[in-house]
């Protein structure tokens, strides 16, 4: 069983990380650059000043029919730091149980990103899990582009996409998987690839 050491470092990370997003570049991205667009905005079609501070307290603050920026930029980022505190989790347990094989798990939704949907309920070895972190797909060799990368977090490299996953608000994770439950082609292409060395137990189970 995975130790209390491993779910204090994860506690910690997710910690550091909520405050990051609150306090740090997240906050410019998700706050600060639409309230700079909207006036921006205002500015060019004209108004004078009170209606430039009422359309900027509304597109801050909200309405009853509209959550405003800073209400909604809160609640992605509780909710980001609950699933990143769990898939941070799963990344440590995997290392600790010395796991090599992982599955990209999750349902789907009519706003599922396109990386989602691609990569969900696939089986890959650690190695290509990395690669897709530094926007490679692992199958092809080709660079990771277009609606690949729609909505992902900056900074996603090939440590963090444990965390990070498919971007803001994902709800999939990578889970750590013993390679006797991984299908035979994914562990055949680890090999071959150089990724993995298999043992004389798993040889057998798979008859290679």
């Amino acid at each position: 069983m995975p130790s209390e050491k491993l779910l204090a470092e994860a506690k910690d990370y997710a910690v550091q990380k909520t405050l990051f997003d609150l306090l740090g570049a997240g906050v410019d991205s998700a706050f600060v650059q639409p309230v700079v667009e909207q006036f921006r905005n205002i500015i060019n079609v004209g108004g004078d000043y009170e209606n430039l501070v009422e359309e900027l307290r509304l597109l801050i603050e909200g309405s009853p029919e509209r959550l405003g920026v800073l209400e909604r930029y809160t609640k992605q980022v509780n909710k980001d730091a609950i699933s990143q505190f769990n898939s941070n989790y799963n990344k440590l347990v995997t290392a600790d149980l010395g796991l090599q094989f992982a599955q990209y798990v999750g349902g789907r939704k009519k706003d599922t990103r396109e990386f989602c949907i691609h990569y969900r309920q696939k089986f890959f070895h650690n190695e290509e899990v990395r690669l897709l972190g530094e926007g490679i797909d692992p199958i092809t060799g080709n660079k990771l582009t277009g609606a690949m990368l729609n909505g992902r977090i900056p900074f996603t490299d090939g440590s963090s996409i444990w965390t990070y996953r498919g971007g803001y608000n994902c709800e999939h994770f990578f889970v750590g998987v013993e390679t006797i439950f991984v299908p035979k082609d994914v562990v055949m292409r680890a090999i071959n690839k150089g990724y993995y060395t298999p043992s004389k137990a798993v040889k057998e189970h798979f008859g290679i």
